[in-house]
């Protein structure tokens, strides 16, 4: 890692548009509470002055403001090699919204108690990644630092119906913690 933060990302996304009307307004998990400006800046590096510390197998409040109706993905360096994998996402949205919200469970990692890389990423497109230049939207990254659970699993799940006859499908929410 670099000196006191995360390992430096292998790119500096932004948006090729930067409007008022666009991007990220208001960005928190776990201490981590940041109002920002609008998409006149493209790309804001956060992760030397937000840093929060959060347990792997464990829920937390994750809650994003939009100026403008967004898609969202948030990422976590879990390798700390500076990239962001497909498998590194920790949120998606399925729409585009002015607010994204979401009971977000922390993976765990092979690297635990050093600073960890966490981008969020709003676009006015449904298909981007974090290294995407978008037509609009914005990048902030921040700094995320795991402790390792030590607690057994405890297994919980809701299901959307429990009397169930053959052949009917039943939905259920994974509510599990502690994996």
């Amino acid at each position: 890692t670099e000196e006191g933060g995360p390992v430096a990302p292998i790119c500096s996304p932004s948006s090729s548009s930067t409007s008022v009307f666009s991007g990220i307004q208001q960005f928190n998990l776990l201490d981590i509470n940041n109002a920002s400006e609008a998409a006149d800046v493209g790309y804001e590096d956060f992760s030397c002055t937000h840093v929060s510390e959060g347990t792997s197998g464990t829920f937390h409040e994750l809650t994003v403001s939009l100026f403008g109706s967004e898609y969202l993905k948030v990422w976590i360096d879990l390798d700390a090699d500076g990239t962001f994998t497909e498998a590194e996402i920790i949120f998606q949205s399925q729409t585009a919204e002015n607010f994204h919200s979401s009971n977000l469970l922390l993976p765990g990692t092979q690297i635990y108690n050093e600073p960890l890389r966490l981008r969020v990423m709003s676009s006015s497109e449904p298909s981007f990644n974090a290294c995407s230049i978008v037509s609009a939207g914005q990048v902030e990254d921040y700094t995320l630092v795991l402790q390792e659970n030590f607690d057994p699993p405890s297994a919980d799940f809701v299901a959307s119906d429990l009397n169930v006859q053959p052949s009917e499908s039943v939905f259920y929410t994974d509510l599990s913690t502690n994996l």
